[in-house]
């Protein structure tokens, strides 16, 4: 898993490989459990989701649906999810997060 196309490493679009290439993941249902997963699965302590493809269209596979976290997952392997079947999904509808080094709540 890997975050794209923000200005660091502790924001962008959420890609996962799968099938030999970097693919999106779907937005729908992306929420702050999900993004928080994501975020300890790169190495930080807190993160939300960044609603409405917060990086602007691209160019990329939407790959990855269906994704089922609580937010206490410290990787995807821990949750739910399905490659595959996005018809309803396209490239300006993919899930975005903004990670942290520190609790959100303490930011400011």
């Amino acid at each position: 898993m890997k975050l794209s196309t923000g200005a660091n490493s502790s924001y962008g679009a959420v890609q996962v490989y799968n099938e030999d290439e970097w693919q999106l993941v779907c937005d729908d249902v992306f929420t702050d459990e999900h993004a928080l997963m994501v975020c300890k699965s790169l190495g930080f302590v807190d993160g939300v989701a960044v609603p409405y493809s917060g990086f602007g269209y691209m160019r990329s596979k939407i790959g990855l649906v269906g994704i089922n976290c609580t937010g206490d997952e410290t990787q995807l392997s821990d949750c739910g999810f399905t490659f595959g079947n996005v018809s309803n999904c396209d490239s300006e509808q993919y899930a975005s997060v903004y990670c942290s080094e520190k609790k959100l709540s303490t930011i400011g």
